[in-house]
């Protein structure tokens, strides 16, 4: 079982995320099944940590790691590591290993709950659809492809931009020519609510109408 090794990652994410994201078509994503262990660790490091943490595959993070890093020694470090722990399919991270290779899949996260990335999916579109939410038809073409979803309430519009590895962003309008973007990340129900609540006060009584409807 493993935590992962970020310390050849963060050399080259410590200025956020990339602009763009990198090819995948080359890689192999991991078959197997994820142990259950593993799963009950992430979900102990979420609740100690109060954040969000993933699964990956290990071979995914180190080719990742081996492609993007300038320093020899470093190279030669993730090509033992993998000859070392070569038993080891799977690894557990937080949000950075994304940023690297942004449209990147995880097996599991602490927030859905799920291995199933159609199921995982579900669950965003279910809590947007509570939250109010509706899909941009025009343009949805479903869960492999980016998807936008729209809020308007009566001081503000919002615009959802959801990725097929459930990273998102929110958009409120513009500031100075520049689209407002209020939350840019892996989904998560408390920051998408807190980041609405923030903009708008009206949605206030949204969240108090959905949980009126929870308890009826």
């Amino acid at each position: 079982m493993s935590t992962g090794t970020q310390s050849n990652i963060l050399t080259t994410v410590k200025k956020g995320y990339q602009s763009a994201s990198k090819e995948v078509a080359d890689f192999s994503y991991e078959k197997s099944d994820i142990p259950q262990d593993l799963i009950d660790e992430c979900e102990r490091l979420s609740k100690s940590s109060d954040e969000i943490y993933f699964i990956f595959d290990n071979s995914i993070s180190d080719l990742v790691s081996n492609r993007y890093s300038s320093n020899k020694d470093e190279k030669r470090e993730i090509l033992i590591d993998q000859l070392i722990n070569k038993v080891d399919k799977f690894h557990i991270g937080t949000e950075m290993y994304f940023r690297e290779m942004p449209s990147r899949f995880s097996y599991y996260d602490t927030e859905t709950k799920e291995i199933n990335r159609y199921k995982k999916y579900k669950i965003l579109t279910d809590f947007l659809d509570i939250v109010g939410f509706s899909p941009s038809r025009e343009f949805n073409f479903g869960p492999e492809y980016d998807q936008s979803f729209t809020l308007s309430l009566e001081d503000k519009s919002f615009i959802i931009r959801v990725k097929p590895n459930l990273f998102l962003s929110i958009q409120c309008g513009f500031v100075n020519d520049h689209q407002n973007i209020i939350f840019d990340g892996f989904f998560s129900r408390s920051k998408i609510v807190e980041s609405l609540k923030k903009e708008s006060p009206s949605f206030e009584q949204v969240i108090r109408n959905i949980k009126l409807d929870i308890i009826l």
